[in-house]
């Protein structure tokens, strides 16, 4: 599992929340969405690849997962290119976690863009 999601596991450890991560493979998206369906949770946290986000959407719409007794926030890239189902009135929320690394900036002027 990626630090950045278990850092984010640690600050809501006393939340009921349960954490998903997409498992690349041939039936990756379909065992995330049986998994998430077996829980009688409704509240998760779901990692998944930006291009296997409009499959998973597909498929939680076509089981009621995006009702609007559920909410997800996803860890993903690239929102806006997503095409959710009309029908899913569940909370979602997405956002791209980031290593933060910080590189010198030159103050020379012949550094600068033109």
């Amino acid at each position: 599992m990626p630090i950045d999601l278990v850092e984010l596991a640690e600050l809501i450890k006393n939340k009921k929340i349960l954490l998903y991560q997409y498992q690349r493979g041939e039936r990756g998206t379909k065992r995330l969405i049986r998994e998430i369906g077996s829980d009688p949770q409704y509240n998760y946290i779901v990692q998944l690849p930006a291009d296997r986000a409009n499959d998973f959407f597909r498929l939680a719409g076509i089981v009621g997962l995006l009702s609007e007794y559920f909410s997800y926030f996803i860890t993903a890239e690239d929102f806006h290119t997503w095409q959710l189902p009309a029908e899913a009135l569940s909370n979602i929320t997405a956002l791209q976690l980031l290593h933060q690394e910080f590189f010198p900036v030159s103050t020379d002027n012949n550094s600068k863009r033109q």
